[in-house]
């Protein structure tokens, strides 16, 4: 007799792909607000936007932002800008404003306000130290747009504007702390306060 044919052996079921984490994710879901946070270390005005220990790191996390950021993962995110693209000489950024940019008083972010913060007079284009640093140039396009000439060798994300050094504020007269981007304000009676806005 004819031997029957071994039976064919299915082929191997390839697992499901995983499920998408959300590593960059502190918690799930938004829990109670933290009302107080103790630092143990002097958080100074004059320091403001160039923190010199953890505790102004901390506090001025909460009260300036930059134009872009970077997740946990190392990826560059929307933060005050909410687009960028590469000019064709591959070194210039053209970055576009988020439509609800506002600084703590209310006022909107223009960006001649960024400019401005990152020039030693608002009368000529030389960037404060600090901006040479990372930047060649910055030219306010229009009121919501920048063109950023980034140091460096060319990458295919603007990381660099995610440094804390370019964090965007500005100068008021009848205060000690610049005005930053996030909805709150710094109260500095006898110690650092961070309030949220009312509005």
């Amino acid at each position: 007799p004819v031997p029957a044919p071994e039976p064919i052996a299915p082929a191997p079921v390839e697992p499901p792909p995983p499920e998408p984490r959300s590593d960059c994710a502190l918690i799930q879901e938004p829990g109670e607000s933290i009302a107080t946070v103790g630092l143990t270390e002097r958080v100074d005005a004059v320091n403001a936007l160039h923190p010199t220990n953890d505790s102004e790191r901390l506090l001025f996390r909460q009260v300036y932002e930059t134009l872009v950021r970077v997740d946990c993962e190392g990826r560059v995110a929307p933060a005050l800008a909410v687009s960028w693209r590469l000019d064709t000489d591959g070194r210039t950024w053209l970055l576009k404003l988020r439509d609800d940019a506002r600084f703590a008083d209310g006022a909107p972010v223009s960006a001649a306000d960024v400019k401005a913060g990152w020039t030693r007079d608002e009368s000529v284009d030389e960037l404060r130290l600090h901006v040479r640093r990372f930047a060649e140039s910055v030219v306010a396009v229009s009121p919501t747009e920048l063109a950023i000439t980034l140091r460096g060798k060319p990458q295919d994300a603007p990381l660099a504007l995610a440094h804390p050094d370019l964090v965007i504020a500005r100068r008021v007269a009848d205060s000690s702390w610049p005005v930053g981007t996030r909805p709150v304000r710094v109260t500095p009676d006898r110690d650092a306060v961070v309030v949220a806005n009312p509005d």
